[in-house]
Formats: C-alpha cells, structure tokens, sequence
C-alpha cells in the first residue's frame, strides 16, 4: 500500500515531467538524479551590488579601483576593490552589535555556522498587517505539526517580504529613508525571550531588513538575542523554497576581525529523508521536489 510520501513524491515527479515535456525537453539522466538524489541546495543570499539593499544610514556597496584587460606581459586579469557596511544585504548580525562583550563575527564557533533549520510561516499574518510579528504562539504552532525546534538550530522567520527587495521603498516602508519611520514584518521581543529560555538555538533569521519589526524603538529583540550569544540573520532570501524542517543551514559570513556583522552567504541542504510523513511535511516533501523539477525546467529552456 502506497504511504502519502510515495503518493506526494509521484506526484511531484508527474509535475516535473510534464513541466520538462511542455518546454520541449524530455527527461534525461541528469534530471532523473536530480530528483532520486534525495538532495537539494537552496542560495539563500541576495547578490551584492551598488544597488543591494543596505540600512538606510549605511553606505551603499561600491566598486572600486577596477582592473581589466592584459597586463604588461600580455595576460588577461580582471581585479577590483569593494567597499561595503557590515549590515547590508544579506548578513549577519554578530551579537556585540547590541550587546558589548558578546561575540564577535570572528569569535563565533564554527559548530554554531552549520545548524539544522525550521522555517516559522506567518505570511498569512503579514497579508493583513505590514508589521506582523513573529510570536511565542507561532513557534508553539509550529512545534505541535512538528515537533520540538532541534538543538542547535537556526529559526527563520519566513513573512513573504522578499517579494519587495528589488522596491527598496516597498522594503523598508517609506520613500524617504527615514529611519523613524520604517514599516515591515519581524519578531516579537517575546518569542526571542522564549526562544532563549526554552529551546537552544544558535541563530535566528527573517527575510527582512531587520530581527525587529520596523516600527520598533528599544530594539528589545536583537538585544534578548544578543545578550544570549544567538546571531541574527538579516535580508535572507528564498525562503519560499524551504520546507518548515528537514534543512541544514550552511552560515558563512565574511570572518571580520572584531566584526560587529558581515556580509554572508547563506546556503539550505535540503535533505529529503529528514523529512517526516505528518500531513504538514508531505506537502513540503511534494513541494520540494516539485520546486527542484521547477528549477530543472528553468535550466534546460
């Protein structure tokens, strides 16, 4: 008798071939891994450039001192000079930039970059109101379709804001770059309060410009979470792509001397066998493959 993951996972293969047959191309050896393989790598980081989102006060990212052409002896090299804040784009958020004392960028332990993820959904908060929270409610939510959040782990607030990177006054809330008067989604100082007492996490992250929501004044989040040596991970993208569990986040930040953030590389091993058989995993198990057949399909047109 078929199990509902045999059923999803057919399901999603059905997907991917008729996707692959009406762009003209049949399946081949290398889709069929793709999708037998079991694996699947997510890039959750923005790409840096002169127009990437950074905090309203920041610098933006530039390039300088580019060389390109043959040198003097007739080779080719191509060089360049970047000058970029620590808090833009996709990053991470060290916890002495709150807290004095705390860790560093540098002085993070490696064990703490490679942590198993969950990925919190509350979009369907934040189609309603713009600077929704992540709450204790959503987490405990989150715990009863899928257990306890794992030791060790990253949580990651998915909120849809993503959808407005590229409208950097969408993404912020205002036109003007006022900071006093920002507007978008993020965590509730309560939910970081119960993260640390009761679950032993490494890091947090949003998909948004900041760990708090843009209305806040006391920053009372990032400085729950910093006082705890938790980092945050801000302007994370792609997190529509993940299932709610069954995700091995790869954190790489640029290692700073004394760095207060970083800009940062973000990559997801999905690992489809950590996947569980609840209603609410087989769905992300058939949307999972469904995404890698998605991607397939992009490829090969």
């Amino acid at each position: 008798m078929l199990n509902t993951r045999t059923v999803a996972m057919c399901l999603a293969c059905c997907v991917f071939t008729v996707c692959c047959q009406l762009n003209g191309h049949p399946t081949d050896d290398k889709s069929q891994w793709i999708l037998s393989s079991g694996l699947n790598l997510v890039d959750l980081s923005y790409d840096f450039a002169e127009d990437t989102a950074v905090w309203p006060t920041s610098n933006k990212f530039q390039i300088t001192n580019k060389v390109e052409g043959p040198n003097v002896n007739g080779i080719w090299v191509s060089s360049e000079s970047f000058c970029s804040p620590e808090h833009g784009g996709t990053h991470m958020d060290a916890p002495v930039h709150f807290i004095n004392g705390r860790w560093t960028v540098d002085q993070i332990p490696i064990s703490r970059l490679v942590a198993p993820a969950v990925v919190v959904d509350i979009r369907h908060k934040v189609e309603h109101d713009n600077e929704a929270q992540l709450t204790t409610e959503d987490l405990t939510a989150w715990e009863k379709s899928n257990g306890h959040i794992p030791e060790n782990s990253v949580v990651l607030m998915n909120s849809g804001w993503g959808k407005y990177w590229f409208n950097q006054s969408a993404y912020f809330g205002n036109a003007e770059n006022d900071v006093t008067n920002l507007h978008y989604p993020g965590i509730h100082p309560e939910a970081a309060k119960w993260l640390v007492a009761n679950r032993s996490v490494v890091g947090v992250g949003v998909d948004t410009p900041s760990l708090d929501y843009g209305a806040t004044k006391d920053w009372l989040t990032h400085r729950v979470l910093s006082e705890a040596n938790v980092y945050g991970l801000e302007n994370v993208a792609n997190l529509d792509r993940l299932p709610q569990s069954g995700t091995t986040l790869y954190v790489l930040p640029m290692k700073i001397r004394g760095g207060t953030g970083a800009p940062c590389r973000i990559l997801a091993h999905i690992n489809v066998s950590l996947l569980e058989t609840n209603s609410s995993n087989t769905l992300s198990y058939a949307f999972l493959l469904q995404e890698i057949g998605r991607a397939s399909c992009r490829e090969r047109v």
